[in-house]
Formats: structure tokens, C-alpha cells, sequence
């Protein structure tokens, strides 16, 4: 088995990179000698670029990139070979994100957005870039209400309205992990942590 084959064992078709799938091995790398680490023609963020162009393309004008991304750190997350995972990921998302943004992770208790088991960044946040800050998919509240949606009758209860009419979830609540119940954050003003709306504001 050649050193080629026996990197294949590993990796499934969707997690293959099209040119190493195809052998085309000479299209990145020099076959004898370079001055970029893994005999690549040129530095990793040129390479990927000069294929993916919507990408670069859109890092010329984009207010918000992924600190990897905008580096050419593409490796960080991908195998520039392939993997057991779609896009040539390292490992699944929820994993691969913590690995640099364990700062997110207040309590071993992992509940709320940031679960072990079903867990997915990538439902709010984008992987590349974004024209929102934190790199969201959507805005707060409709992102939120993407998924809570349902107008019970505690939630209306506790909100005093319905969700349509709730300008911001994040100004009363984390947004991946806590330990307080109904994911609020952990320091709340006196009447509202009491329920005492009406210190404040008219019935």
C-alpha cells in the first residue's frame, strides 16, 4: 500500500479534499523542494484561496472575520488531505470551536446552547465570516425566536408579553452556557429578579 493509499483508510468521500480524492498531488505541493512547510507551492491561506474564491472574494469586503480565516490559518480547522467528517473538518463542531473558545465555558454543568451531545455552534454562528459582529447568522431576537417559538403559557407568563413583541433576548439572558434557571445571567437587577416588573414599568 502506498503512503497515498494508506491515508485514504481514514477519510470518507464527503470528507475527501477533491484534488487529493483525484491524486493530483502536484497541484499544492512541490515534488522535491519548497520554502513552505509540506513542500506547498505557496503559504497555506494563498493555496486555499486561489481555489476557494467566493471565500476570497468576500474577505476583501466583509466586516467581520473568523481570526483563523483572516490569518490563512485554515488548518486550524480543516485537513488540507481530508477526514471522517464533511469539509475536511478535525473533529465535530461543537468540539473543534471550544478548543479555542473554552473561555464560553463558565461551569462544568454544561446546559442551556452548549451541550456535549447536541450541541451546534454553527446554528448561530458562521464558520468564515459574517456582516455581524460575533460572527451570527441572523440577529437578536429573531434568531432566537428561530427556535423558541412556541408561545406558552409560562413563557408569555414570565416574559409578560408574547415572544413577537420581545425586543432582545440577550440583554436578560447567556447565550451559551449557565447554571441560573431559564439561562438568565448571573447578575440581574433587584425588581427583576424578584418579579417586580412593576417597580419600573406600568402594568
Amino acid at each position: 500500500m502506498s503512503c497515498h493509499e494508506s491515508m485514504l483508510v481514514d477519510i470518507n468521500d464527503e470528507g475527501t479534499h477533491p484534488l487529493f480524492r483525484d491524486r493530483d498531488c502536484l497541484a499544492c505541493h512541490d515534488s522535491h523542494a519548497e520554502d513552505n512547510s509540506g513542500f506547498t507551492k505557496k503559504p497555506v491561506k494563498e493555496m486555499c484561496l486561489d481555489c476557494h474564491t467566493s471565500i476570497k472574494k468576500t474577505l476583501d469586503t466583509i466586516g467581520f472575520k473568523h481570526s483563523p480565516v483572516a490569518e490563512g490559518k485554515c488548518t486550524a480547522c480543516h485537513n488540507p488531505h481530508g477526514s471522517k467528517l464533511e469539509y475536511q473538518l478535525l473533529s465535530q463542531p461543537n468540539d473543534l470551536c471550544i478548543t479555542c473558545h473554552e473561555r464560553i465555558i463558565t461551569t462544568t454543568d454544561r446546559k442551556g446552547h452548549i451541550v456535549m451531545e447536541s450541541g451546534n455552534c454553527l446554528s448561530c454562528h458562521t464558520s468564515h465570516y459574517s456582516e455581524l459582529k460575533g460572527l451570527m447568522v441572523g440577529k437578536d431576537p429573531a434568531l432566537c425566536i428561530q427556535c423558541h417559538s412556541d408561545n406558552t403559557e409560562r413563557l408569555t407568563s414570565v416574559h409578560r408579553q408574547p415572544i413577537d413583541k420581545i425586543s432582545a433576548c440577550m440583554s436578560c439572558h447567556e447565550h451559551h452556557v449557565t447554571e441560573k434557571p431559564g439561562m438568565l445571567k448571573q447578575i440581574g437587577h433587584d425588581p427583576f429578579t424578584h418579579g417586580n416588573c412593576e417597580a419600573c414599568h406600568e402594568s
